[in-house]
C-alpha cells in the first residue's frame, strides 16, 4: 500500500543540534499544528521525536535519523545503525535514506540497507533522498517506493542550483516509476502555489488531481488572495460539482470572503442533521466546523465536532 497518497502535503517537523528548537521536546506540537493546517504527512527526525509525533497525530510519518560520520558526507539515515533504530524503536510508516551516489560511512552500501529493510520490516516503505537524475534512476532500480529531490542543491555536484527546481521535478515524474515527492526549497505558500500549478500544467492531472487543486486554493488564500482563491474554487466546482474536495475548497473560499450563506448552502448539500461523518464527507465536516465557529453557532459547531470525534474513534478502533 502507499502510505503517502498522490497530492499529499508533507510538512517537515524536525530540528537538529545547534538549531533554535532542538532539545525542547516540542516537535509533536509542531506536528499537531501542521495537521491543523492541512498536512497529510509528517517528515521527522530522531527516534524520540518520531515517537512523540506518532502519539500526537494520526498521520503517516517519514522517519529519518541525521547522523554525522567523519568519513562521509552522507548524513540522512546513513548506516545500518540508524536504519535498525527506525525499524526497531519506532512505528514510522516510511524510512527515508540518503540515496546519492556518494560513499557511505564505514563503506556501507545503499543496496544493502534497502535489502535489510525489505526483509526486516516489509510493510515499511522506503524513500530515496536524491540530488540528480542518475541517483534517481539508481534508486528506482533498487525499488524505492518514493523518490524525493531532497538533496537537490545540497551536494557538490548540484550546489548553487535554485530550488524548488520545477523542471527537475517534471523530469523525475516522467523518468521514474516510483512516486515522486517534490521536496526541497518550498518555504512559503507562493512556492507551493507554483509547484501545484506547474504539476497541473505539465501533467494535465484533471481527472485525479483534487488534492493538488485543494492545495492550490489553500496557497492562494494563505497569500491573502481570497478573491482569486474564490474564483479558482468556483470554476473548479462548476466543472465537477460532484467532487467533495472541490465543494470543501469552495466552502473555505466562501468563508474567507464572508459569504456564510453560500458556504452553508454547500454544507447542507453534503451533510444533514441526522447524517454521519464518514471517509466520504469528513472534509466537509471539518469545513462546517470552521463555518459554525466563525459565525458563532456554538450548538452546530459542537454537534459537528462530536460527529468528527466519533468518526476518529471509529478509525482508531479499525486501525488498532
Amino acid at each position: 500500500m502507499a502510505y503517502i497518497k498522490k497530492g499529499s502535503l508533507i510538512i517537515s517537523c524536525q530540528a537538529v543540534e545547534g538549531e533554535p528548537l532542538y532539545g525542547y521536546n516540542i516537535m509533536h506540537l509542531m506536528a499537531k499544528a501542521a495537521k491543523a493546517g492541512g498536512a497529510d504527512g509528517i517528515r521527522c527526525n530522531y527516534v524520540s521525536d518520531i515517537n512523540s509525533i506518532k502519539k500526537e497525530v494520526d498521520l503517516p510519518t517519514i522517519g529519518i535519523i541525521k547522523a554525522v560520520y567523519p568519513d562521509s558526507d552522507v548524513y540522512i539515515t546513513p548506516t545500518l545503525k540508524e536504519v535498525k533504530a527506525l525499524l526497531e524503536e519506532t512505528d514510522t510508516e516510511v524510512v527515508a535514506l540518503d540515496a546519492t551516489l556518494r560513499n557511505r560511512p564505514n563503506g556501507e552500501k545503499l543496496e544493502d540497507l534497502v535489502s535489510y529493510i525489505r526483509k526486516a520490516k516489509p510493510q515499511v516503505e522506503i524513500m530515496a533522498d536524491i540530488a540528480d537524475l542518475e541517483e534517481a534512476k539508481n534508486a528506482d532500480a533498487l525499488g524505492f517506493d518514493y523518490i524525493g529531490c531532497t538533496l537537490r542543491s545540497y551536494t557538490a555536484a548540484t550546489k548553487g542550483i535554485a530550488i524548488p527546481d520545477y523542471d527537475f521535478i517534471h523530469t523525475l515524474v516522467e523518468t521514474v516509476n516510483a512516486k515522486v515527492i517534490a521536496e526541497g526549497g518550498i518555504w512559503e505558500v507562493g512556492q507551493l502555489e507554483k509547484v501545484c500549478g506547474k504539476l497541473l500544467e505539465l501533467f494535465d492531472w484533471d481527472a485525479d488531481s483534487s488534492d493538488i487543486k485543494f492545495q492550490m486554493a489553500t496557497a492562494l488564500a494563505s497569500q491573502g488572495k481570497q478573491q482569486e482563491a474564490l474564483k479558482y474554487c468556483e470554476e473548479w466546482y462548476a466543472q465537477d460539482g460532484e467532487d467533495v474536495t472541490a465543494a470543501t475548497a469552495l466552502i473555505y473560499a466562501r468563508i474567507a470572503v464572508k459569504d456564510f450563506a453560500g458556504a452553508q448552502e454547500l454544507v447542507d448539500k453534503y451533510i444533514s442533521a441526522d447524517g454521519q461523518c464518514t471517509e466520504d464527507n469528513d472534509v466537509v465536516y471539518m469545513a462546517a466546523s470552521l463555518l459554525y465557529k466563525v459565525t458563532g453557532n456554538k450548538e452546530a459547531e459542537e454537534k459537528t465536532n462530536q460527529k468528527l470525534r466519533e468518526y476518529e474513534q471509529e478509525l482508531e478502533k479499525y486501525f488498532s
